[in-house]
């Protein structure tokens, strides 16, 4: 599975454009995104533990919208928690004010070769022009119920989302206002010093790596470590890079 990973790593080519759409489309996608925080606000966030009803009255009869971006990506670890038909609802997004590190202090299951080997996927907010991509899925009450069981620790937060795909350098894509789980950088489930989980990152690796070349080098462009500053990229090329120790274990 490590060499494979690598592969996958290596012969993405690393040279495309951020963002994939280009500087000045960008600007005018940043400038729709400012004029919609106002409306952002209408959205409560709901902190861990989350107590789903509180969720199911702001959408008492439909689908919950939720923007995922690590291990849902990837179907075998999705379908432990949600169907077939809720997977079918992704939609290939970006979500605006966000970068993604593996900075959530996990429980692993399996047996690991650091203490400090015990990150997941989490997010952390910056100005409104960063973007992360990831998918969008209309999820039942019930799907919800069961994610909020499987992220233990993450805050749902609200977020605004737009496509992926872009039809047009001058018209504006869809938006969308939806909600995420993070776990704040004052959380106890937050920390600055550990590492990613390795069968973990192979996972989402693959499931990032499924949606396309341009998607998967760009998911990789905006996800770090525990820092919030090395690439992820980085712990590819050199799984030993220790958050722990600010430098390479030898």
């Amino acid at each position: 599975m490590r060499i494979f990973v690598l592969l996958l790593f290596l012969i993405t080519d690393l040279r495309a454009e951020t963002p994939p759409w280009g500087a000045n489309k960008h600007i005018l996608l940043v400038e729709h995104v400012q004029k919609l925080e106002k409306d952002l606000k209408k959205y409560p966030s709901f902190p861990f533990p989350i107590l789903a009803e509180e969720v199911f009255k702001l959408f008492p009869n439909q689908r919950i919208p939720i923007f995922a971006y690590g291990s849902l990506l990837h179907p075998e670890s999705a379908l432990k928690t949600i169907p077939q038909t809720t997977i079918d609802t992704y939609r290939l997004v970006v979500a605006y004010g966000f970068q993604r590190a593996f900075n959530y202090k996990a429980t692993p299951s399996k047996k690991i070769s650091r203490k400090s080997d015990v990150a997941m996927l989490n997010l952390f907010q910056t100005k409104s022009s960063n973007i992360v991509n990831g998918v969008l899925i209309w999820v039942t009450h019930d799907d919800l119920a069961k994610l909020i069981q499987r992220e233990k620790g993450y805050h749902l937060k609200p977020v605004i989302l737009s496509d992926w795909n872009q039809d047009s350098e001058i018209s504006l894509p869809n938006f969308w206002f939806a909600y995420v789980f993070i776990a704040p950088s004052d959380s106890s489930y937050s920390h600055p010093k550990i590492n990613p989980y390795p069968p973990y990152a192979n996972a989402v690796l693959l499931g990032a790596k499924r949606y396309g070349d341009l998607f998967f080098t760009f998911w990789l462009e905006t996800t770090f470590l525990a820092d919030l500053i090395t690439p992820f990229s980085a712990w590819i090329e050199n799984p030993q890079i220790d958050c722990n120790r600010g430098k390479p274990s030898k």
